[in-house]
């Protein structure tokens, strides 16, 4: 609760974006290279949750690539932008992401026998689907790792323990450091091509199946494909904490971020995400991966096709100097204060009409506080 009370204290739309820099990592060696074979014994306290991102994985895969077709290339994006080497970013990351939870998938199904049905499941729904659908679909998974990375770069124990074998750490802060930089981007492109009366039905379907049939393939998975690190009663424990914490606290906590955000379009502040990325990037991308495992590939500036889709989405809500949401209270013209030499009472000029209405102070304290 405490969290979540943070959390929403930090949902403010102050102003329009000015949005993080997005800095597209690739390993010195190529990503066929790098480790991606599952330690059992050192996954076995965090089991449950290791294998519901090993079955996420499998949709991942296929979520990547839709994400690549429902938005299209950076440089369609941001036409208004030279250069196709400042428009490479927030695709060439998800492309990156892509290409890593394919490779972490097989070795789940060499590793675990895992079924590799469902990534073929996953990408015949994914690119059988409406676009407009997609786009809800996006814009929710992607609303959900703003949460989710702000959980983990507040609460670095919470990533020693979800994530506990060292040698695939590297995976999970690569990326999560990625989404830290675009989701900013992602989610405000998903919502302002989306449909609005479809994001209301998709968000309650997918946070139902989240709660109820993901969290139990978590379980079941587990026991069918790694039965004996559930037999030692100092992994089960751990497990059983984690399936709690993960699907009574974490998930609820998504849930009523995807809703604030995507439903009521409450926006989080630049400082929610300048901090987040900066937190996570010291306490957690840094010292698993360091400077010497990653370079940096492309960089891009955040884009204004970007901020006037964002001032598209906010049309509705006319901001003052500081940024804040106000709405026209005289019938829906504009209205500026204007103090009289007194300080008592204040007059409000009705620009529409352009005359002058003098407001007693009662009158005057009710408009404010509306």
């Amino acid at each position: 609760m405490t969290m979540f009370c943070v959390w929403f204290l930090g949902y403010a739309y102050r102003c329009p974006s000015k949005g993080i820099t997005i800095n597209v990592r690739e390993p010195n060696i190529s990503f066929g290279k790098m480790n991606y074979s599952h330690q059992k014994s050192a996954i076995a306290p965090s089991l449950f949750f290791n294998f519901a991102w090993i079955h996420l994985s499998s949709f991942v895969v296929p979520f990547e690539l839709c994400i690549h077709v429902a938005m299209g290339h950076d440089l369609s994006r941001i036409e208004d932008e030279g250069g196709a080497e400042a428009c490479e970013g927030m695709m060439a990351q998800e492309m990156n992401h892509g290409k890593a939870q394919l490779l972490y998938s097989k070795a789940a199904e060499k590793d675990f026998n895992f079924p590799a049905g469902y990534r073929k499941l996953y990408k015949s729904m994914l690119m059988n689907s409406p676009s407009q659908l997609s786009l809800a679909i996006i814009a929710y998974l992607e609303s959900s790792l703003v949460m989710y990375t702000t959980l983990l770069a507040s609460n670095t124990w919470i990533f020693e323990f979800l994530y506990p074998d060292k040698k695939m750490q590297w995976l999970w802060a690569w990326h999560f450091m990625e989404e830290t930089e675009h989701c900013w981007d992602s989610v405000e492109d998903a919502l302002g091509r989306s449909n609005a009366p479809l994001l209301w039905m998709v968000c309650p379907i997918t946070s139902l199946y989240f709660l109820v049939v993901f969290s139990t393939h978590c379980l079941v998975e587990s026991v069918l494909y790694a039965p004996l690190q559930l037999l030692n009663p100092l992994a089960l424990i751990p497990n059983l904490c984690t399936w709690i914490f993960g699907f009574t606290i974490v998930a609820p906590s998504m849930i009523v971020n995807n809703a604030l955000r995507l439903l009521l379009r409450m926006k989080p502040s630049d400082d929610v995400y300048t901090k987040t990325s900066k937190s996570f990037r010291e306490t957690i991308y840094l010292e698993i991966c360091g400077d010497d495992m990653f370079k940096t590939t492309h960089v891009q500036i955040p884009h204004k096709n970007i901020k006037h889709r964002e001032s598209q989405t906010f049309r509705g809500f006319p901001m003052t100097k500081r940024g804040s949401i106000r709405n026209s209270l005289v019938f829906g013209t504009t209205v500026t204060r204007n103090p009289q030499k007194d300080g008592r009472m204040g007059s409000f000029v009705n620009k529409s009409a352009g005359e002058n209405i003098p407001l007693t102070a009662l009158r005057n304290r009710r408009m404010w506080r509306a």
